[in-house]
């Protein structure tokens, strides 16, 4: 039996280990859960936007996985993307088309600014994006809470 040579160290950057780490998990719970994909709200500020960006990262090691060769990675991911005929991910912006779903969920209160960020974040990254104006859920919520409790809730 002989020795394999020698292995290259590699070390990661903080900003690499942030977004490997937590995205590697992300891919664990994923495959394992049954799920075939992740919703976020995405509001355009910077904890949504975080996270966001880790799915993204997630999509990119799949497909570079799956570019190396790594044939368990690519089976989950044909039966997570729901991929047929013998399709598979070759694009991380496709693969998270197909997985990824955010919502910009803006109120009156919601400034262009906020709304552009997630819109363009989600394009970057390649999520199926929605932009709703949720004013009319919150006003129906509020206006039941006063029925039942007689009380309108105040916020300053």
């Amino acid at each position: 039996m002989s020795l394999s040579g020698p292995l290259k160290i590699t070390y990661h950057s903080p900003e690499e280990e942030i977004a490997f780490g937590p995205g590697c998990w992300l891919w664990d719970y994923l495959r394992r859960s049954g799920a075939s994909g992740f919703l976020l709200p995405l509001s355009g500020g910077a904890d949504s936007s975080s996270v966001a960006a880790i799915v993204g990262c997630m999509c990119q090691l799949v497909v570079k996985e799956i570019a190396n060769g790594d044939e368990q990675v690519k089976a989950d991911a044909i039966r997570i993307g729901r991929y047929a005929n013998g399709e598979f991910p070759t694009e991380s912006r496709e693969f998270a088309k197909r997985i990824f779903y955010t919502v910009f969920m803006g109120s009156e209160n919601s400034s262009q600014e906020t709304r552009m960020r997630a819109k363009k974040l989600a394009d970057e990254i390649g999520s199926w994006h929605l932009d709703v104006s949720i004013d009319t859920v919150v006003s129906a919520f509020l206006s039941l809470f006063q029925t039942l409790t007689g009380k309108r809730p105040r916020y300053k």
